[in-house]
């Protein structure tokens, strides 16, 4: 049994001798893949601090929780509040105006640890430049499969798309993030 299914197993088992403990280890457990995710889908902190709670919260309120794969679960989740905050006309606007200087200039932020796995300084600001560059969708599709070491069926699941789709898709992605990381080069 693999480290990932042990994990999943030890947070199934503390949900089954009590629901607080469960809890407990899936969100020391988690925490950090979401938050890291979360952070990447929107460059913004608190942002991704917001929809992380919002997450953990739903996952604190889930029955029978223990019934689902659990990390596809959480990831799902977290896609599916990020894409419902960014549809709320009022929190476009917001973020917008927010942000609108960070486009013009990248300011540091906690995020970068999220890079480290990068072996390169430049290759980490490159990345992450590029990153920001693409749609959610493709952000998406490229941090659950590298970042976060999803199989294409949890990123099925977590997308709630079609394996096939899946592959596609983040071809497609690989394929715009070299295109927009090969511009960025030239210039």
């Amino acid at each position: 049994m693999n480290d990932k299914n042990v994990r999943e197993e030890v947070i199934k088992s503390a949900y089954l001798s009590s629901g607080e403990k469960g809890f407990e280890a899936l969100y020391n457990c988690y925490y950090g893949d979401i938050y890291y995710f979360l952070l990447n889908m929107s460059a913004d902190c608190e942002l991704a601090l917001d929809i992380a709670h919002d997450v953990f919260i739903k996952a604190y309120n889930q029955k029978d929780i223990a019934d689902y794969k659990i990390k596809a679960w959480l990831f799902k989740v977290a896609v599916n509040e990020f894409f419902d905050y960014k549809r709320s006309y009022v929190r476009k606007i917001k973020y917008f105006i927010k942000n609108i200087y960070r486009f013009i200039e990248p300011e540091n932020d906690a995020g970068s640890e999220f890079f480290e796995r990068i072996k390169d300084a430049d290759d980490k600001v490159r990345l992450r430049e590029s990153l920001k560059k693409l749609d959610e969708k493709d952000r998406a599709v490229i941090t659950l499969r590298y970042y976060n070491d999803f199989s294409y069926e949890q990123i099925a699941l977590a997308l709630e798309i079609e394996p096939g789709t899946v592959m596609s898709r983040l071809h497609r992605a690989k394929e715009r993030l070299k295109e927009v990381m090969k511009n960025e080069a030239e210039r």
